[in-house]
């Protein structure tokens, strides 16, 4: 629903513009003929009802904004039957995507509003429409589709498909004839089917106040061209006797309602003014008048044309070349047993003619959809002829296929602008969503057809924290231990390595062994000594819990002292490098004198959540070095 709720506050944004020009065009043209205004009003309607548009180079409308046009993955990681994350974008990240106290994002919230206030007014019409045919039921005929009744004020039509028209008792025979003609004329114009649609628009995008103003000027220009049908025949007493009509069956209280289509609802003192000094328009007059709306629909109704790319550069861009980690799981298969962490456990390499995964972790050596990888150092090597994006090849309803659930699909069409689409071999596919950079897996089911494996969203390696610190363990009778300070309110931290220890010195100080959980306010320290032996390298995968609800979730990869130099002393003293990845998580050196200068500190940067998404303003493809 925030998808759908965003796309309406763009299409909005778009008929704002619109309706200000159609205000301008009817002062323009105010001595055109009425119906030429609701032919403008008409353009409102159609681009509010038509989510497509067409690009033209003679568009006036201005750019779509950025914060409409790029919205962003999920803050939270869809895994199997879990409920779809927030989408928000970029710009609207500080407020849309913060959680309210009742766990909801803003965004989710201006949704249900917008649903809960959509559905109030068209609840509000139909209401509205069955009393009062509840209130008619003792009308009587005069004559075909023809009612009077004592309970009607004023004249007017109901009905969407058998237009009825209401008649009060005590009008004179002048004055009903003058009434039948112009309640006719609303059934020969199609305004009893008009003017309800204008309300279904206006119920749909009630949070526009210009749409509001636009739905009040339509049910008068309607009005306006209805009266001007009926008075082009008749003569000036005439004329006045109709506006004595016009004056006699006045409703008091215009209320914005869908019907009915009153004689004297809206602008009844312009309307006999219009009527009192009506004029042929000239033939030039309504030329220019049509020419106006014609020029109006070919300039407001399309957008200005997509920026183009050189042609030595994909449209949709091409991959920086470099080191990448997986930054966010955006998707994982139901089907798979692995944990769904942020971190994929991979680096990825875009290299000159090939695209290298390297796995990061200690153990067995798996890749992203189950398979033993190449090798036993865990590296795989795809090899790729070109890195541009092709044009995103999935509809909507191939995309949604893909997706073993429905509620965990990712309305990709809907939420992006530009798709690329790089197929790496034939399970691996990258994409950029508006400039993004994602990582899908395939798997194949037994009758050959393909589902979704895992699609993961990468960022450059450098974008990532480092932490480094010396080791001598050899030479010290303390247990080495490196601290990471956690710099975010939770409860409590569960963590796993592989080749170390993990210590709680906050606490009892001894090891903990490869798992332990720390309660908060307590550091987690490393130590790369186990079982007699230095670890070399170690994976420390983590949780953060506040409450019930997990804060955060990572993964800190340590590199150090090669346990193979000859010298094993002087190995030791090589410093220990960490590299966090962790979806808004964030990792720097700890300078504070307590620390000696040897730990780091993991924070959750939310105002920086979205800018570690991995687009790039150059879309030069820079690899090799």
């Amino acid at each position: 629903m925030e998808a759908v709720f965003l796309k309406l506050v763009d299409l909005s944004l778009d008929a704002g513009w619109l309706v200000l020009a159609v205000l301008a065009l009817r002062l323009v043209f105010r001595k055109a003929p009425k119906w030429v205004h609701c032919l403008l009003w008409g353009l409102v309607g159609l681009r509010l009802a038509c989510p497509a548009s067409i690009e033209s180079p003679l568009s006036l409308m201005p750019p779509a904004p950025g914060w409409m046009a790029v919205p962003v993955a999920p803050p939270v990681i869809q895994n199997g039957g879990a409920a779809p994350g927030t989408w928000a974008n970029p710009q609207l990240e500080e407020t849309l995507s913060q959680t309210t106290g009742g766990g909801l994002s803003w965004l989710q919230v201006l949704a249900w509003v917008w649903a809960i206030g959509a559905t109030g007014m068209l609840l509000y019409a139909l209401m509205s429409f069955l009393l009062l045919k509840r209130r008619l039921a003792t009308a009587t005929r005069l004559r075909g589709n023809i009612f009077q009744s004592e309970k009607v004020d004023s004249p007017f039509v109901l009905g969407l498909f058998r237009p009825v028209i209401y008649l009060p008792y005590d009008l004179d025979a002048p004055e009903r004839d003058y009434v039948l003609a112009h309640e006719e004329a609303h059934i020969r114009r199609r305004d009893h089917w008009w003017k309800p649609l204008g309300f279904i628009l206006l119920s749909v995008y009630w949070f526009h106040p210009l749409l509001w103003i636009a739905y009040c000027f339509l049910c008068r220009d309607i009005e306006a061209a209805c009266d001007e049908k009926v008075v082009q025949a008749l003569s000036p007493e005439d004329r006045r006797g109709y506006s004595r009509a016009l004056l006699r069956c006045t409703v008091r209280r215009f209320r914005v309602a869908a019907c009915p289509l009153a004689f004297g609802e809206v602008g009844v003192k312009q309307r006999v003014k219009n009527v009192m000094n009506y004029k042929k328009p000239a033939f030039w007059v309504l030329l220019l008048a049509l020419l106006g709306a014609g020029i109006a629909a070919v300039c407001l109704l399309t957008d200005p044309p997509a920026e183009k790319q050189d042609p030595g550069a994909a449209a949709l861009g091409q991959v920086p070349g470099g080191a990448y980690v997986s930054w966010q799981c955006l998707y994982m298969s139901p089907l798979s047993s692995e944990a769904p962490f942020a971190d994929s456990g991979f680096r990825y390499l875009v290299e000159q003619d090939a695209f290298t995964m390297v796995y990061r972790g200690s153990g067995s050596v798996i890749g992203n959809s189950g398979e033993s990888l190449d090798g036993r150092d865990g590296r795989t090597s795809i090899p790729v002829e070109r890195w541009e994006y092709t044009d995103f090849p999935y509809s909507e309803e191939e995309w949604a296929g893909l997706f073993l659930l429905q509620e965990s699909v990712i309305p990709i069409r809907a939420l992006y602008r530009q798709i690329g689409y790089l197929p790496l071999d034939e399970s691996r596919f990258l994409l950029s969503p508006d400039g993004a950079l994602w990582l899908g897996t395939l798997g194949r089911n037994p009758d050959g057809s393909r589902f979704l494996w895992s699609i993961y969203s990468l960022v450059p390696e450098e974008q990532m924290g480092t932490a480094q610190w010396y080791s001598t363990p050899m030479l010290s009778s303390v247990l080495p231990g490196f601290p990471f300070s956690f710099d975010m309110d939770y409860t409590q931290i569960t963590a796993d390595c592989f080749s170390g220890h993990l210590v709680d010195f906050d606490g009892e100080g001894q090891p903990g062994g490869a798992t332990l959980r720390l309660p908060a306010g307590h550091r987690l320290y490393w130590c790369p000594l186990r079982d007699e032996t230095v670890a070399a390298e170690d994976m420390i995968r983590f949780e953060v819990k506040n409450g019930d609800k997990i804060v955060a979730s990572g993964t800190l990869y340590i590199t150090g002292g090669s346990a193979d130099a000859a010298d094993p002393l002087r190995a030791y003293a090589y410093p220990y490098t960490c590299t966090l990845v962790g979806t808004g998580l964030q990792l720097e050196q700890d300078d504070s004198p307590q620390s000696g200068k040897s730990g780091g500190i993991i924070r959750l940067w939310e105002d920086r959540l979205y800018d570690l998404r991995g687009g790039s303003e150059d879309c030069a493809i820079t690899v090799g070095s």
